[in-house]
């Protein structure tokens, strides 16, 4: 047929179809892999071929996918409360083990992601997106999988977010002090003559002073 690209679609009054066998082309929620044709094709199925297609017109597809899909829809726009309500509507619906097919054209136009890519504020969405994900992508691998640390060095102890200042700061004052008091107890005081020494108190006691006798001034031959 014209203007169908083969499939016979044109012989058809699109304002009169009441119903879609989509296979691929439409998976309620999304669209199938492109193993025939590219994205340009796929714009073209959704957006020229079906454009005079009424949303009441039901869609049946190939692949039951779409609580999947509209959870994918959902992280792509999670301000949209109509993919938010559907998302709920299919999983309501799964969970009683009910078919979520079929779909309409009218649900397929509002969260469906390949039919919304005509919508402005939604591609701009899309495209912040995108720059965030090529972001994560420059980090080590091992670091897109960890949280986002939000904290600074103090005492020489990073303060992590599950971890209040404050309570870092006491406890990394609590370990400083014990390893002090160690110190003092292990050197026997010394600590404190050394000190005295500095402040010009006179000069400290030796430590070990030499046995009797041994002393050179001492020393008769």
């Amino acid at each position: 047929g014209g203007g169908d690209g083969g499939g016979g679609a044109a012989a058809f009054d699109a304002r009169k179809i009441e119903a879609l066998f989509t296979g691929d082309a439409i998976i309620n929620g999304g669209v199938g892999a492109f193993f025939h044709g590219g994205p340009r094709d796929c714009y073209d199925n959704l957006h020229v071929r079906l454009r005079s297609v009424p949303d009441a017109a039901l869609v049946f597809s190939g692949h039951e996918y779409m609580q999947m899909n509209l959870k994918y829809a959902h992280w792509l726009d999670e301000a949209c409360e109509a993919t938010a309500s559907a998302a709920k509507q299919v999983a309501a619906r799964r969970h009683r083990g009910l078919s979520t097919q079929p779909s309409s054209l009218a649900v397929e136009r509002r969260v469906n992601p390949y039919f919304r890519v005509r919508e402005r504020a939604y591609v701009d969405k899309i495209t912040r997106l995108e720059k965030r994900i090529e972001l994560g992508k420059r980090k080590r691998w091992y670091l897109r999988y960890l949280p986002e640390r939000r904290g600074a060095r103090r005492g020489g102890a990073r303060v992590g977010r599950g971890i209040g200042k404050s309570d870092g700061g006491k406890r990394e004052r609590g370990l400083g002090e014990e390893r002090d008091a160690r110190s003092r107890r292990g050197r026997g005081g010394v600590r404190e003559t050394r000190g005295a020494r500095s402040r010009g108190r006179g000069p400290a006691p030796q430590e070990h002073p030499p046995a009797r006798g041994c002393h050179r001034g001492n020393h008769r031959g």
